[in-house]
């Protein structure tokens, strides 16, 4: 049996951890490939709120529990589910989960997104919006919302535009797949860093003395020295 504090990790869906200067979220859904549910998107909110106005810590790290997903997005099924039995789950989540999109981009200190493994939907909108999105060779990103009858959204509208040529537009009506070449040479990965560089407490580590954006930019350089997508 897993000790009381390993069985409370292990049910808490937003783990958070101070790392020096970091605090470091990990979304904790692995086995829904950490997909967001009103009560994380409130808990994320919380822990933004606290860390805007956290006099000690100044870098923010993002990441997905159990090497398979950054964030697949909203969980969808629980939505369904909901409206099926005639309930409202969907507005209140959807306008809870727009509110952190825009908090996440007016933030003014740095926000380094992780995206070792699936990136889609509103995993986009937790990360793209932040200034540092790491991917690693495991890194699959997607816009696929086209493929259940809804549109591109949590500000997709916006960064998908800003993506060279029509890349924006392809993403958007096909839900292609990108993979961590693609989405570094369209810009919505800043940094290609090797999975294995990039580990709980590993990543931490390395900018726990980071206050700027300047040296977060710095050290994921470092990081990723040598290493190609």
């Amino acid at each position: 049996e897993r000790p009381p504090s390993a069985r409370h990790a292990m049910e808490r869906a937003v783990l958070v951890a101070r790392h020096g200067r970091v605090l470091s979220c990990t979304l904790n859904r692995p086995r829904s490939l950490n997909a967001l549910t009103l009560e994380m998107v409130r808990e994320l909110r919380g822990v933004l709120g606290a860390f805007a106005t956290d006099a000690h810590c100044r870098v923010l790290v993002l990441r997905g529990a159990g090497g398979k997903a950054f964030c697949a997005g909203g969980d969808m099924k629980a939505l369904a589910q909901d409206a099926r039995a005639g309930g409202a789950l969907a507005r209140s989540f959807f306008a809870e989960e727009y509110n952190l999109n825009a908090a996440i981009a007016e933030l003014d200190r740095p926000q380094v997104s992780v995206w070792d493994g699936i990136v889609m939907g509103g995993g986009a909108g937790l990360s793209v919006h932040g200034r540092f999105r790491v991917a690693t060779e495991r890194t699959l990103f997607a816009m696929p919302e086209g493929a259940i009858g809804f549109f591109p959204d949590v500000g997709a509208s916006r960064f998908l535009n800003d993506l060279p040529g029509n890349a924006g537009t392809y993403l958007a009506l096909s839900g292609a797949r990108i993979g961590a070449s693609d989405a570094c040479a369209l810009g919505l990965a800043t940094h290609f860093v090797p999975a294995s560089r990039v580990g709980v407490g590993e990543l931490e580590d390395a900018l726990a003395n980071c206050a700027t954006e300047s040296e977060v930019d710095a050290r994921l350089r470092d990081l990723a020295a040598g290493a190609q997508p």
